[in-house]
């Protein structure tokens, strides 16, 4: 062997359709991660974060998730036994009770989905021509207007009556598209938190329940 051969070692080299295999394999991942169901609600989520209300649309309205303290406004136990709250919500427009959730027992947080049905139950409907929104939809419908306002008042339901739990008071010049969390100035009582979800009435069933719940029909 000459010390050319030496000092100069051959050269390893890979056939191009291995480099094609791998480049493919890329695509797909990439493809995918653009295309998945994930993907699109969470870009169409990021897109409508910072988007107001329209003024004169009409957009469905519902309280998603809340969360009450320990402690009544009174700063006292909600109820004698101790047990938890049992949560509820209004939500009232122009002065007028226009949606009343129903009723989460003994419970510091409370879930309401946006649908009466299952979204496969709806969808079928859908599909089938036989939807009804105000059969599937569990959500206060309103519609935006300069100067007005949304009241969402959280209660303790009981055998005598109802404990007030605390309230928010949104105009809509600040209303959001989407999800919206509120906060109580007072959160050692009464209620904590809540989110909101704000969702346009549209004449496309599919987008509704879309918005409702989150996920692509």
């Amino acid at each position: 062997m000459t010390d050319n051969e030496q000092s100069n070692p051959p050269k390893r080299t890979f056939p191009i359709w291995s480099t094609l295999v791998v480049l493919s394999f890329v695509g797909l991942g990439l493809g995918y991660s653009l295309s998945s169901p994930g993907a699109a609600i969470e870009a169409e989520n990021a897109a409508s974060a910072d988007v107001h209300v329209s003024i004169g649309e009409l957009y469905y309205v519902f309280v998603e998730t809340a969360e009450f303290a320990p402690l009544s406004v009174e700063g006292e136990a909600w109820d004698l036994d101790d047990s938890a709250p049992d949560m509820a919500y209004t939500l009232s427009w122009k002065g007028q009770r226009v949606f009343e959730s129903s009723e989460v027992q003994d419970s510091l947080i409370g879930r309401w989905s946006g649908m009466t049905i299952g979204v496969n139950q709806a969808l079928s409907l859908v599909n089938a021509g036989k939807a009804d929104p105000a059969q599937i939809i569990d959500a206060a419908l309103v519609r935006a207007e300069t100067g007005r306002a949304i009241d969402i008042t959280f209660k303790d339901e009981d055998l005598s009556g109802h404990d007030s739990a605390g309230e928010f008071h949104i105009p809509f010049e600040t209303l959001k598209v989407g999800e919206t969390i509120l906060k109580d100035a007072h959160p050692e009582r009464g209620v904590v938190q809540a989110t909101l979800r704000v969702v346009p009435s549209n004449s496309d069933l599919f987008k509704v329940i879309r918005g409702l719940t989150g996920k692509v029909p």
